[in-house]
C-alpha cells in the first residue's frame, strides 16, 4: 500500500499530534499546515517546509535509538511475558566478552535479577546513526510482578553503562469495593447540587445542603451520592452556569459556597448585619422561592457579602503574622 502522507503528516503522527477529527455530524475536518506548523512549535519543534520537516522526523527517530531502553512500559498484569527493546551499538552487541545484566526494583521493594548475553536476543532492527551502526533486540521479561509502579534496570559490563525504565503492570478492572464482590449491590441517589432547595440557603443548593443530603441518604441505606461537577465557573458572568464547561477543574465554583458557615462571618458585625437587613432578606426570599435557579441573583448577593468578609480577613488576618494568613499566602 503507497504511502501518500507528507513529511508534515509524519512528522505529526510521531510526536502525536493528530490533524484531522469527525464532529458530531459525522463530517471529517483537516488540520490546516499552518495549524500543525503551530502546534509543532508549541512542542518545541520548529519547522517550516516540508524539507525540515523530513529532518526533523529523522533526527527524532535517531535520537530515540540513542536510548537504550524505552522510557517507560506499560503492561497489563496477566500478560506472561513483556518483550522489553532493548537498543545497544553493534560493536558492543557483537563483543564476545560484553554481557548484559537486568535487575527489576519491584514497588514493595523486593527485586529480581538475571544476565543474559546480547548474542541470545532476537535482533529487531539495524540502524546507521552518525556512521555508526546500533541494533535493536528483544529481551523476553517473564514474572511480571502484581500491579503497580516499578523498575527495570539494564546494565553491561562491569556496569560501566546502565539504562532503565518505568515498568508499569496495569490491572485488568478498577478496584472493586466489597459490597459490590459476586452479586453485590449498592443503590444511591442522583443530585444536581445547584437545584437543591433549602429553607436557609441563598438559592441555590450549598455545600450545608450537600452534608444533609448525605445524611438523609446514609439513613436511607443508600451507598452512594452522584454528583454534578464542582469546578469553577465564570464568576463574571454567572449565567453562564452549565457544570460541564468550567473555566477550570482546578478550583471549585464559589457559589456552592455556604457563606453563613464561612468561619469569617461570624466574627464579622458588618457581614451579619447585611444579613438581617430587611432588604437583603427580601432578595434572599424571592431567590429561594424562583422557579429557576437565578444565577445573576445569588452571584450579587453572594459576591457582596463575600467581599465583607474578604475585607474583614484581609484587617484581622492577613495583614497580621499568624497561622491563617500563612496558610492563605500558601494557596
Amino acid at each position: 500500500m503507497q504511502d501518500n502522507k507528507t513529511y508534515l503528516e509524519k512528522l505529526c503522527d510521531y510526536i502525536g499530534i493528530i490533524t484531522d477529527y469527525a464532529d458530531i455530524w459525522g463530517e471529517r475536518h483537516f488540520v490546516s499546515d499552518s495549524t500543525r506548523y503551530s502546534l509543532l512549535a508549541a512542542m518545541g519543534i520548529r519547522v517550516s517546509s516540508e524539507e525540515e520537516a523530513g529532518q526533523r522526523l529523522e533526527e527524532l527517530k535517531d535520537k530515540e535509538w540513542l536510548d537504550r531502553l524505552p522510557p517507560v512500559l506499560v503492561v497489563w498484569e496477566n500478560q506472561e511475558t513483556v518483550n522489553v527493546e532493548i537498543t545497544l551499538p553493534v560493536h558492543q552487541a557483537e563483543s564476545d566478552f560484553e554481557r548484559l545484566y537486568w535487575r527489576l526494583l519491584e514497588e514493595n521493594g523486593s527485586q529480581r535479577q538475571g544476565d543474559l548475553s546480547s548474542a541470545g536476543l532476537t535482533v529487531l532492527e539495524t540502524r546507521t546513526i552518525g556512521g555508526g551502526e546500533w541494533q535493536r533486540f528483544i529481551f523476553p521479561l517473564t514474572g511480571l510482578p502484581a500491579p503497580g509502579y516499578h523498575r527495570l534496570e539494564i546494565f553491561g559490563g562491569e556496569e560501566d553503562w546502565q539504562a532503565g525504565t518505568s515498568l508499569i503492570v496495569a490491572p485488568l478492572r478498577c478496584y472493586q469495593p466489597q459490597a459490590l464482590e459476586g452479586t453485590g449491590r449498592v443503590w444511591g441517589l442522583a443530585a444536581q447540587l445547584y437545584s437543591l432547595r433549602s429553607e436557609r440557603n441563598w438559592g441555590i443548593g450549598d455545600y450545608t445542603d450537600l452534608i444533609r443530603l448525605l445524611e438523609f441518604a446514609a439513613q436511607s441505606g443508600a451507598g452512594v451520592v452522584g454528583l454534578n461537577p464542582l469546578h469553577a465557573l465564570f464568576p463574571h458572568n454567572p449565567v453562564q452556569a452549565s457544570p460541564y464547561s468550567p473555566s477550570s477543574r482546578l478550583f471549585y465554583n464559589v457559589l456552592n459556597l455556604d457563606i453563613e458557615a464561612i468561619a469569617d462571618f461570624n466574627e464579622c458585625q458588618e457581614a451579619r448585619q447585611r444579613l438581617e437587613d430587611e432588604s437583603f432578606q427580601a432578595k434572599l426570599r424571592a431567590l429561594r422561592t424562583s422557579e429557576f435557579v437565578d444565577y445573576s441573583g445569588v452571584a450579587e448577593v453572594k459576591f457582596e457579602v463575600l467581599e465583607i468578609l474578604y475585607r474583614h480577613f484581609r484587617r484581622h488576618y492577613l495583614e497580621q503574622s499568624n497561622d491563617r494568613s500563612a496558610a492563605f499566602r500558601s494557596f
